[in-house]
């Protein structure tokens, strides 16, 4: 039976080791390898980061670091949708004040993130004998020009040449998804309805995606998917899955964590689990792991096999098996 702190310990231990493998396929340097199972998401990654800060204050530098020298990557309309949805995320668990007025800070950025903006009002609200070592410069060259043939970075590929907008998303969506409309693709990659649709029909009337008339909308699917899969490196892709809720789901796990509160009671625990179950239950199916039943353990005893099956499923996010990528 695994105690509190032994979760607590390898939890945090393991979501930190991710966040450094998608870091250093971003061009990091860092001890950790680099990710090559999944595919990076920049704007969920920033924003899971700030959450992670106090337990590793070197992943607040190098995300100021590389926002400094790659802000021109990241969708900043996109990075604000996914900051309010981490915030919105729990409403029995308020995010720490300093990780709170971080987002805050990316929500009211105007053009872009100025990074030393970004980590000035992360520390001005986070005590820093826990986190000494905050940089207040960001330009000392540890960050590596990005590659964007790597296969991780199909995201960045794409913006290359489609533009910091949604269409880059949308066409990810289809290309690992049989098919979606503009209602599913909107809240799955966090963007506008409206402009999801506007998208869509773009890509319709240029043939690049199949539009099929369902009830009062339409179903879209992408054409030719084993030639898009061929054309950009098929042997070699990278597999999907959405880090924005992911990462929101760990975050919230991260936050719960940190809580005074809840520093020793399972019980707590216990009832916080039941409440994440339904978006654990989605990430359990997507790495075909087996939910515990909250209904087979009462009270506090949901806590170990819970804690055990979140422990398995970062570790099968961090060391997959095989994961096949297309549909």
């Amino acid at each position: 039976m695994i105690s509190l702190p032994e979760f607590r310990n390898g939890f945090i231990d393991r979501v930190t080791e991710l966040h450094w493998k998608q870091w250093s396929a971003l061009g990091v340097a860092s001890h950790v390898k680099p990710e090559t199972d999944w595919l990076v998401d920049i704007e969920p990654l920033i924003v899971s980061s700030m959450i992670l800060g106090p337990y590793d204050s070197r992943l607040i530098n190098v995300c100021a670091e590389w926002i400094a020298s790659n802000k021109d990557w990241i969708n900043l309309h996109r990075l604000k949708r996914i900051a309010k949805y981490f915030q919105k995320s729990t409403t029995n668990i308020p995010f720490p004040e300093h990780v709170s007025n971080a987002i805050e800070n990316v929500i009211l950025s105007k053009k872009n993130i100025h990074a030393e903006l970004f980590v000035s009002e992360y520390m001005k609200h986070l005590d820093r004998g826990k986190v000494p070592h905050i940089r207040e410069s960001y330009d000392r060259g540890v960050i590596s020009s990005i590659r964007p043939q790597k296969p991780p970075l199909l995201q960045i590929k794409l913006r290359s040449f489609l533009g910091i907008d949604a269409s880059v998303e949308v066409f990810i969506y289809l290309l690992f998804n049989k098919s979606g409309n503009s209602n599913q693709i909107a809240r799955e990659m966090f963007y506008d309805q409206k402009g999801i649709y506007r998208v869509l029909e773009r890509l319709a009337k240029g043939g690049f995606v199949d539009k099929v008339p369902e009830g009062r909308g339409a179903n879209y699917t992408l054409n030719d998917k084993d030639m898009w899969f061929a054309l950009l490196g098929n042997q070699n892709m990278s597999a999907y899955i959405n880090w924005p809720k992911t990462y929101c789901l760990l975050g919230t796990i991260n936050v719960a964590l940190s809580s005074r509160q809840w520093a020793n009671d399972r019980y707590l625990f216990s009832s916080f689990f039941r409440d994440i179950s339904e978006e654990s239950g989605k990430l359990a199916r997507n790495l075909n792991i087996v939910l515990p039943d909250q209904y087979a353990y009462p009270g506090e005893e949901y806590f170990s096999p819970f804690a055990e099956f979140l422990l398995a499923s970062v570790d099968k996010i961090l060391y997959p098996a095989k994961i096949n990528v297309k549909e």
